[in-house]
């Protein structure tokens, strides 16, 4: 699945965040192994609110509503999600959105 692929097949993601009251201004899908085709890729997110909220609160509402959102096939391409602060950094990232499948889903 190509980058292009990824960001359309999250938009039920985006606009399940938005009527949940999370709003994500910002996604961008990039490479998690750039250079290495057919990788998976890490799911870059910047709004408001997520830097107001502890980094695993944060990350639990967007697991939650990835899973209820998406496919396996879909998640299987993300290998994380990372939350970017006003000066587009990373801030916080999820340990792997592939592991938590088994774990809590």
């Amino acid at each position: 699945m190509d980058s292009k692929e990824l960001k359309q097949r999250l938009d039920k993601f985006m606009q399940a965040c938005k009527s949940k009251g999370y709003s994500i201004d910002e996604l961008c899908i990039v490479p998690a192994y750039p250079g290495i085709s057919d990788s998976s890729y890490n799911v870059q997110v910047k709004a408001d609110w997520l830097n107001k909220t502890i980094c695993s609160e944060a990350l639990e509402i967007l697991i939650d509503i990835l899973f209820e959102t998406t496919d396996v096939e879909t998640r299987t391409n993300i290998f994380c999600i990372q939350i970017l602060d006003k000066n587009e950094d990373v801030s916080c990232q999820s340990n792997g959105v592939e592991s938590l499948q088994l774990e809590n889903h």
